[in-house]
């Protein structure tokens, strides 16, 4: 039997006929609430009154909506993703639960969230987007695996115009794509602003130690393009594990010999994890 492939989580017809073919909501690695603690912390660390949240890849989360609640105001989130289909969805779903009738003694969040659709990689959708939030403005980015699905994807060329190359070079430069999302969101973040992401890999920033940068190209001249070290925008705070709920233990026969008599044996797991990261944005400027 030949082996399953892997979905393609980098690729948008694969998010578009996902979120078509089913509308019930789906939390990635950890429940919608599992940030709460984080995301709170945050919001208090804020210099801002209102703090301004950027959640990336949303997706179908219930997650969007309880950020809502932990910041008392819909207004100063965007809800962004990859997929214009569960970006409808999203927007249709809150129209639907403000048309209900409140609940007593329930506090209402007051506001709309924001519905974009965003492609995290894309220097024209990054640029567009910024004009229409006011440029390096968000005090938190929120990222439930988001950052996983983007890594699954394939090295991205940079033109010699995008992402602060200097316009004096004539190659490419070739990144990893989590590397790009990290300039990015750099371009989307206020100095001091956090980066709250959930994932299941142990290292999934490993870039960020100065000199690891997977780019294999260099500019004519010998340069090394240091603007392009993610490390420069982002320091990494804290990393944690997130202890994965473990299943009931199940029985099964342990085959013991002696004619038919058998025993219950509990099949014991290896303690599974995910990981939280905080990373920081620095104050060094990355150009537009």
């Amino acid at each position: 039997m030949p082996p399953t492939k892997p979905p393609a989580f980098s690729d948008l017809a694969y998010w578009d006929n996902r979120f078509s073919t089913t509308s019930t909501p789906f939390d990635w690695l950890v429940s919608a609430n599992a940030l709460d603690s984080l995301v709170v912390a945050s919001i208090r660390s804020s210099s801002r009154e209102r703090c301004k949240i950027l959640h990336i890849g949303c997706g179908s989360s219930e997650l969007s909506f309880r950020l809502g609640e932990l910041a008392g105001t819909r207004e100063n989130i965007w809800n962004t993703d990859y997929s214009r289909v569960v970006i409808e969805q999203g927007r249709a779903i809150e129209e639907k639960l403000d048309a209900r009738p409140p609940k007593i003694g329930h506090e209402e969040v007051s506001g709309r969230m924001n519905w974009t659709v965003l492609d995290l990689l894309s220097d024209e959708s990054i640029t567009a987007f910024r004009a229409e939030t006011q440029s390096e403005s968000f005090d938190l980015i929120v990222d439930k695996s988001t950052s996983d699905a983007i890594s699954c994807g394939p090295d991205l060329p940079l033109p010699g115009h995008g992402a602060s190359i200097p316009s004096r070079s004539t190659l490419s430069i070739i990144l990893h794509p989590l590397e790009v999302l990290a300039l990015n969101l750099a371009r989307l973040t206020r100095s001091g602003g956090r980066w709250i992401c959930i994932s299941y890999s142990s290292d999934r920033f490993g870039f960020l130690h100065p000199g690891t940068s997977s780019r294999t190209q260099s500019g004519h001249d010998g340069s090394t393009f240091c603007e392009l070290e993610a490390s420069r925008y982002w320091r990494l705070e804290h990393k944690e594990e997130i202890e994965v709920e473990a299943q009931p233990e199940r029985a099964v026969d342990s085959g013991l010999p002696g004619g038919g008599v058998t025993a219950k044996t509990p099949v014991f797991r290896p303690k599974e994890v995910n990981y939280s990261y905080i990373l920081v944005r620095t104050d060094v400027l990355l150009e537009p």
